[in-house]
C-alpha cells in the first residue's frame, strides 16, 4: 500500500454563529478538486474512507469571475481588492478537517508543513488554482500566470504581532513582479487579527528595518514613512480571498483572542520573472493560466491524487 491513503471530508460543517457574514451569491462550478482527487493527506486512521467532493468549489455568479474597469482602477490605486467568495463559508468548513491533516503532516522533500503544500498536496494545489482567483488575477496581470509558492499563516490564541511590510522586502525575484491572493479558512476579524492594509501604500517602496523580539518577522517597514492610521480591516468569512501586489503594506496585530484563524497566501508571479533562490531541491512552479513565454524558471506538473510535482523538460540545469 502507498504512503498516501484517500482523506475523508467530513459532511459535517463548523457554525459560526457569532459572525454574521455579508449575504453572497454563489454557483457551482467544476474545479480541479471536483471528484475523487483528495488524496493527499498521509495515513491516520480516521481519513481511511474514501468521498467525492463533487462540483464542491462556489464562486460568485458574475460572468467569468472577471473585474470591471472600476475594480481595475480600484487595484491599481489602492494596490488590493476584495474580499471575493471563492466558496461558501459551509463549503470551506468541510474541507477544514483536510486542511487541519495537511498543515499536521510532514511533506516529502521541502520539510515545512506550512509552506508550499501545493506542491505534494492535491488540495492546497486546488485551492490556490481555483477559477475564482486566477480569472481576477488574469484580468489585472494578463493571460499568462505561474504559481510561485504558497504559504500557510496559522495564528493561534496569543500569537505574536505580524509587522507592517511589503512583501517584495523578503523574496527573490527579479523583476519582483507578484500578485498574491489570502484565502480565509477560518473566520478572519478584528477580534482575532484579521489582516489590515494601507490603500494607496504600493505607490512607495518603504525602507525595511530590524524588527522588535514581538514580531513574528525578523524585518519590519520603517513606521516614518506610512500612517497606520489609514489602515482598513480586511475581515473574512471562511472560503473569501483577497487580492493585493508586493508592495502593499500589510500585517496583522497580535491575536488576543481565544479564536485561531488559519489563512492561506497564494502567490503567483508572470513568465518574465526570474526566481533566483529556489525553496528546496523539489521546488517548480505549475502554469495557473496562459503559457510559459519565456522558459526562465523550473517548470512542473501539478500533484496528482498525493504525489509531488514532476519536473517537466523546462526545468533548468
Amino acid at each position: 500500500m502507498g504512503s498516501f491513503y484517500p482523506c475523508l471530508v467530513p459532511r459535517q460543517r463548523k457554525e459560526f454563529p457569532s459572525v454574521a457574514w455579508p449575504d453572497r451569491t454563489y454557483e457551482a462550478l467544476d474545479h480541479p478538486l471536483s471528484g475523487d482527487v483528495l488524496n493527499c493527506i498521509p495515513p491516520r486512521p480516521a481519513l481511511y474512507l474514501r468521498t467525492s467532493y463533487q462540483r464542491g468549489f462556489a464562486v460568485e455568479s458574475p460572468g467569468q469571475n472577471g473585474l470591471s474597469t472600476a475594480e481595475i482602477e480600484s487595484f491599481k490605486a489602492d494596490g488590493f481588492l476584495g474580499p471575493y467568495p471563492m466558496m461558501s463559508p459551509g463549503e470551506m468548513a468541510d474541507l477544514t478537517p483536510a486542511i487541519e491533516a495537511v498543515l499536521d503532516s510532514t511533506p516529502r522533500g521541502h520539510q515545512n508543513r506550512k509552506h508550499n503544500r501545493h506542491l505534494d498536496c492535491r488540495l492546497i494545489f486546488g485551492l490556490a488554482s481555483s477559477p475564482a482567483i486566477v480569472n481576477r488575477m488574469a484580468a489585472l496581470y494578463g493571460p499568462d500566470l505561474l504559481l510561485w509558492r504558497t504559504n500557510f499563516f496559522v495564528k493561534d490564541p496569543g500569537a505574536k504581532r505580524i509587522p507592517w511590510h511589503q512583501d517584495f522586502n523578503y523574496w527573490p525575484l527579479e523583476p519582483p513582479v507578484i500578485v498574491s491572493a489570502w484565502i480565509a479558512i477560518d473566520p478572519a476579524t478584528v477580534e482575532n487579527s484579521c489582516l489590515q492594509v494601507l490603500p494607496g501604500s504600493h505607490r512607495k517602496v518603504i525602507p525595511h528595518i530590524k524588527a522588535g523580539a514581538d514580531m513574528f518577522f525578523n524585518e519590519m517597514g520603517d513606521d516614518r514613512y506610512y500612517d497606520p492610521d489609514r489602515a482598513v480591516n480586511l475581515e473574512m468569512a471562511p472560503g473569501e480571498f483577497i487580492l493585493f501586489n508586493e508592495r502593499t503594506l500589510h500585517h496583522s496585530h497580535p491575536n488576543q483572542s481565544d479564536k485561531r484563524r488559519i489563512g492561506l497566501a497564494v502567490r503567483v508571479i508572470l513568465p518574465f520573472v526570474s526566481v533566483l533562490k529556489w525553496d528546496s531541491p523539489d521546488h517548480l512552479l505549475h502554469l495557473l493560466a496562459g503559457s510559459d513565454r519565456m522558459g526562465f524558471n523550473r517548470m512542473g506538473d501539478p500533484p496528482v491524487a498525493g504525489d509531488r510535482a514532476i519536473a517537466d523538460e523546462k526545468e533548468l540545469a
